[in-house]
C-alpha cells in the first residue's frame, strides 16, 4: 500500500508491505527501514491486522484550492518562460518555471495516487470475504481480468487468495470485476459441468 502518513514519526510505524523469507517476516516501513521478525502464523496475522487498521484510520490531506491554483499558475509561468527563452534567450526563467511546475504537479499527482490506492484498499476490506469465499468456485470468476492475474489466481493453492498485503499487484478495476463476476455467478446459479473451461470475454 501507499504511505498515508503525514509526518516522519508516523512513517517509522507504518507498514507498506511485507514478504516471508527464510522463516522471517521482512516488513517494509514507510520510513524505508526494514523490520524483521520471526515467521509464525500469529505474527503474520498481527502484521495483516496492523495493515488493515492503517487503512481504516487513514486520512489523506486533500490538495487545497490554493495548491491547485498554483499548479495552473506554474504552467502559465512555464509557457511564458518558454516564450521568453526563445525570444530573449532567458533560459533561467524557463528553468525556474519548469522546476516550480514540476514540484506542484508532483504534489497533485502524488496525492491523487494515494487517494486512489486508499479507495482500492477499502473496497477490498469491504469485499474480501465475498471474493475469497467464491474466487475458486468457477473459472468464470476471473472473466475479463488480465491473463497474468488469472494465472496467479489459478496457481494459488491457498484457500485465502487475497489479503491486504497481496493486492498491490491488482487494480481497483480488477477487484470490481471480480466482485461483478461473483455476484453474477450467484445470480445465475448455473451448474457448470466443466469446471476447467472458462468462458470467453467479449468487450
Amino acid at each position: 500500500m501507499k504511505d498515508y502518513t503525514l509526518d516522519k514519526l508516523a512513517q517509522e510505524k507504518f507498514i507498506k508491505n511485507y514478504k516471508v523469507k527464510n522463516d522471517k517476516i521482512i516488513i517494509n516501513l514507510a520510513s524505508k527501514e526494514k523490520y524483521v521478525i520471526p515467521y509464525t502464523k500469529e505474527n503474520e496475522e498481527k502484521v495483516l491486522t496492523k495493515m488493515e487498521e492503517q487503512v481504516n484510520n487513514a486520512r489523506i490531506k486533500p490538495i487545497g484550492i490554493i495548491n491547485k491554483f498554483l499548479v495552473g499558475v506554474s504552467y502559465g509561468a512555464l509557457a511564458l518562460a518558454l516564450y521568453l527563452s526563445i525570444v530573449e534567450t532567458a533560459i533561467l526563467y524557463f528553468v525556474v518555471a519548469f522546476g516550480l511546475s514540476s514540484f506542484f504537479t508532483y504534489q497533485l499527482v502524488s496525492n491523487q495516487i494515494k487517494v486512489k490506492d486508499l479507495e482500492k484498499q477499502r473496497f477490498f476490506l469491504d469485499n474480501r470475504k465475498l471474493i475469497n469465499d467464491n474466487i475458486k468456485k468457477s473459472p468464470n470468476m476471473t472473466l475479463g481480468l488480465d491473463k497474468k492475474i488469472v494465472t496467479q489466481i489459478e496457481r494459488s493453492d491457498e484457500q485465502k487468495i487475497f489479503d491486504i498485503n497481496l493486492i498491490d499487484s491488482y487494480s481497483l478495476d480488477d477487484l470490481k470485476k471480480l466482485k461483478r463476476n461473483i455476484l453474477r455467478f450467484e445470480e445465475f446459479s448455473f451448474d457448470e459441468e466443466d469446471k476447467d473451461k472458462r468462458l470467453e470475454f467479449h468487450k
